[in-house]
């Protein structure tokens, strides 16, 4: 069954993480955040980032408040 997970673009994923676009390819470079990888025709990698993935990002890095 395919996933309606939308997949985000560097660019895309960055706006909702606030960070720029090459930080974002960093973060799946680094695989710190979950991503597909497509390679162009020139082998460059072009890097999809499901939606859920982003959430799962900042869920993780969020800093909770202790009482």
């Amino acid at each position: 069954m395919p996933s309606t997970d939308p997949l985000l673009t560097p660019s895309e994923a960055g706006e909702q993480l606030r960070k720029h676009e090459k930080s974002v390819r960093l973060l799946c470079q680094t695989k710190q955040i979950r991503h597909l990888v497509e390679y162009g025709p020139s082998g460059q990698p072009r890097y999809k980032i499901p939606q859920s993935a982003v959430d799962e990002y900042i869920q993780r890095h969020m800093v909770r408040r202790t009482a």
